[in-house]
């Protein structure tokens, strides 16, 4: 959480000349149904708008009673950074290409009993959710009035896992086979398709 707030914090300060010397400002929304989405700010510097975003999910259970009681949380805190380059500003509806990048930063805390669960066990789950991904694609939106805008985007997400150092311990299924021990990577890849709302502020 607290890489989050730091890198949260970086942004804002990286952000205040582009804001200073920004033609105008957009909050947007993105609905898209099943994708990791967020509220966006934009600053719009002739055909370009940089614009930054933040997400934020969170779980959290408990199981048993007394002192046999198990509870756990995470937490996901995935900004993103990206850029819109419109291909014309001349007429009502823009069209445009974009690309953009996030990364989680996850808090994970367990606790079993009234102990917390030490840092060799969740620092591996903390890795497998600290994901970073990629997205690009292209859309259109229209101005309703100088105010408000609707719009459409169709893009391509790309997520990234890895792990260090990952046990498989082959030799709960079969005693002769070894334990085997290696880095582990995986991406998920999909297009999808979200509905926009831009308010000019």
């Amino acid at each position: 959480m607290k890489k989050a707030i730091q890198l949260m914090i970086i942004l804002a300060v990286m952000a205040m000349p582009v804001m200073a010397s920004a033609q105008s400002m957009n909050f947007g929304v993105k609905l898209s149904g099943h994708d990791l989405q967020s509220a966006q700010i934009g600053m719009l510097m002739g055909s370009l708008q940089p614009y930054f975003g933040l997400d934020y999910y969170s779980v959290g259970g408990d199981f048993g009673e007394g002192d046999a009681k198990m509870e756990a949380s995470a937490a996901l805190f995935i900004p993103q950074v990206g850029l819109r380059l419109f291909l014309s500003q001349n007429n009502p509806t823009k069209p445009y290409i974009f690309g953009s990048f996030f990364k989680s930063f996850p808090s994970v805390s367990a606790e079993a009993g009234g102990e917390k669960a030490p840092d060799e066990v969740l620092d591996p789950i903390k890795e497998a959710l600290g994901f970073w991904g990629l997205a690009f694609g292209f859309g259109a939106e229209y101005a309703v009035n100088e105010w408000f805008a609707v719009g459409g985007e169709f893009g391509l997400k790309w997520y990234n896992i890895g792990l260090n150092d990952v046990v498989i311990p082959l030799g709960l299924y079969d005693p002769t086979l070894p334990e085997i021990t290696g880095d582990f990577s995986a991406a998920l890849r999909y297009t999808y398709a979200a509905f926009v709302l831009n308010f000019f502020l």
